[in-house]
This record gives structure tokens, sequence and C-alpha cells, in this order.
């Protein structure tokens, strides 16, 4: 689901994941790398320093609220560019999680959440989530 709303959009997904496996890939560092950017730095607390870094491109902001398990947000913006907010609240649900990631920018300032570029970032996510198999054959 996409809302759209002046500057602001919001987007929802659902993970056959529990509530513990979705924080654990919005906040641990090597998971965040395997779909959110090819470097990221996240210092998990209020305050705390944030750097991503994919394609050459690197957004640096801030922490702005951490509970635990719930909720993350955080600034980021490109040198020379307002930040954005970008937040994510986590709801358990029948099928496991639903993931509720809201972006708010400045006028002028792409929104990078939208489109083709959260499908992928999705997909990416999906791929992090999804339990490792090793087949019969190897073990």
């Amino acid at each position: 689901m996409e809302t759209l709303e002046g500057r602001t959009v919001t987007r929802e997904e659902e993970f056959e994941a529990s509530a513990d496996q979705v924080w654990r890939a919005l906040t641990d560092e090597a998971i965040l790398e395997q779909w959110l950017a090819e470097e990221v730095e996240l210092d998990l607390r209020e305050g705390g320093e944030v750097r991503v870094r994919d394609d050459g491109e690197e957004r640096r902001g801030r922490v702005e609220d951490v509970d635990e398990g719930r909720r993350l947000a955080f600034t980021w913006a490109r040198e020379g560019e307002l930040p954005s907010l970008v937040e994510f609240e986590l709801v358990p649900c029948i099928s496991g999680t639903r993931l509720i990631v809201t972006e708010t920018v400045p006028d002028g300032v792409p929104i990078a959440l939208t489109g083709a570029a959260w499908a992928l970032t999705a997909f990416a996510l999906r791929g992090a989530l999804a339990p490792a198999t090793v087949p019969q054959s190897v073990l």
C-alpha cells in the first residue's frame, strides 16, 4: 500500500517473520548491508550517527527515535540536501509482522522509498529475512 500526502510516502509490507527477526533486519549492520545499501553504519541510540553508502552515493543522518522492537526513526540526506525522516514501525499480525515505512521529505528532495526503489528494497528485505536453506545433499 502506498499513500502520498504532500511530501510523505507511507508503505506497508507484511513479512512471514517475527517482530524480533524484522527488528534485527532493521538494526543489524550486516543484515542492513544485505538489503538496504552496500555499506551501513548505525549507532542505535537517539542522537546516534547513520551513514548509508550505495552506488557511490552517501547519505548521513542521525537516529531520532528508538523503541526497541517496535519503532526506529532516523534522518538521512545526501551532502548539500535537506534531510528526510525515515520511520519504521513494526506491528505483529497473524502472518508475522507488518512493517510500516514512512519517509517525509522537504520540498525539492527526492523521496528514496518510492516506486521501483521501494519495490526492490522490499524484495531485498524479504530475501534477508528468508531462512537460509542448505540442500540435503550437502549435509
